[in-house]
């Protein structure tokens, strides 16, 4: 059995709520950008914690195609407990992320901090990511 999963628009992405396959009985099948997660076949998606530079970017979307993973993922906004620490290159490094989408072929994914990021994300994204240490942002699960 397949459960059809709500979907809306939201700028320029579309949002599905898929919260657990305990919420969801049967078989949740989302496709991102041509990618079928949920299906038969086990999706990797890999990439650098942080996006610091280009070519630190280019050499592991290479490895990440070359290991057959389907799905690069990698952290544009990174929070930090000091406010002097690396947080990031935000937009700058969604901007690469995409870029070096194109060149691969492979969707991204990357994590949104906060639901003002979401347009800016959605913009250069194929997948948004919340982490379980967000999850206390009701607003980014709405």
């Amino acid at each position: 059995m397949e459960t059809s999963i709500e979907s809306k628009e939201l700028t320029d992405c579309t949002v599905t709520h898929v919260s657990g396959r305990n919420t969801l009985p049967g078989i949740v099948r989302v496709n991102v950008s041509g990618v079928e997660i949920g299906g038969p076949e086990i999706i990797i998606m890999a990439g650098p914690c942080a996006v610091e530079s280009m070519d630190q970017l280019v050499e592991t979307a290479v490895s990440v195609k070359r290991s057959n993973a389907k799905i690069l993922r990698g952290g544009a906004f990174k929070p930090r407990f000091s406010p002097h620490s690396f947080q990031g290159l935000g937009e700058q490094a969604l901007k690469m992320l995409h870029e070096i989408s194109k060149q691969t072929g492979l969707p991204v994914v990357t994590e949104v901090m906060d639901i003002r990021q979401i347009d800016t994300v959605c913009k250069y994204a194929d997948m948004l990511q919340i982490v379980s240490r967000k999850m206390q942002n009701f607003p980014l699960l709405k």
